[in-house]
């Protein structure tokens, strides 16, 4: 990649950003996130798609939804361990979760559903941890490499994914 063009698309990313916040919650973040985060779950949808069709992509979800996952992992299966990182990743979803729902809470309407809203936040926090799930695991797989690479794995496989798409995947990138 030319010096120039990481220059140019940080500028692009910086006005893009100021514009969003100078819109202010309402007219800016809000407005952004109509768009943004659908447009997030078609991406983690199209990449999840993408990945399923390489080759060695199978050991991804063998390692999501098996209990080879833990062993591949260097982990023994067991009831305790399973619940230890279960309880691991509970914790992490509801912190951040927490943080989100207090936000969220502060700029609901009179009118606005809360049991509803109740159910609809974690759902929507499942689906995207797993499709997250589903767009790196089995690309690592395809790739050769381990699932051991903690939260570096997700900007690791993304490097060689995008550009195994052609073109879209550098918009998708």
């Amino acid at each position: 990649c030319k010096p120039w063009m990481v220059l140019l698309f940080t500028v692009i990313t910086f006005a893009i950003c100021y514009v969003i916040v100078a819109g202010g919650v309402d007219k800016g973040i809000e407005k952004f996130n109509k768009v943004g985060i659908p447009a997030l779950f078609v991406i983690l949808v199209a990449i999840a798609i993408y990945n399923f069709t390489l080759p060695g992509a199978v050991g991804g979800l063998e390692f999501m939804f098996t209990t080879k996952g833990m062993e591949m992992a260097g982990t023994e299966f067991d009831f305790i361990s399973a619940c230890r990182v279960a309880a691991g990743q509970m914790l992490f979803s509801c912190s951040l979760g927490m943080g989100a729902m207090i936000t969220y809470g502060s700029y609901l309407g009179k009118d606005a559903n809360i049991s509803r809203n109740a159910w609809i936040i974690p759902a929507a926090d499942t689906s995207a941890a797993i499709l997250a799930g589903l767009a790196i695991f089995p690309a690592v797989f395809a790739q050769g490499g381990s699932p051991k690479g903690g939260p570096g794995l997700l900007f690791m496989t993304m490097h060689d994914t995008f550009p195994s798409m052609g073109w879209i995947g550098n918009v998708m990138g």
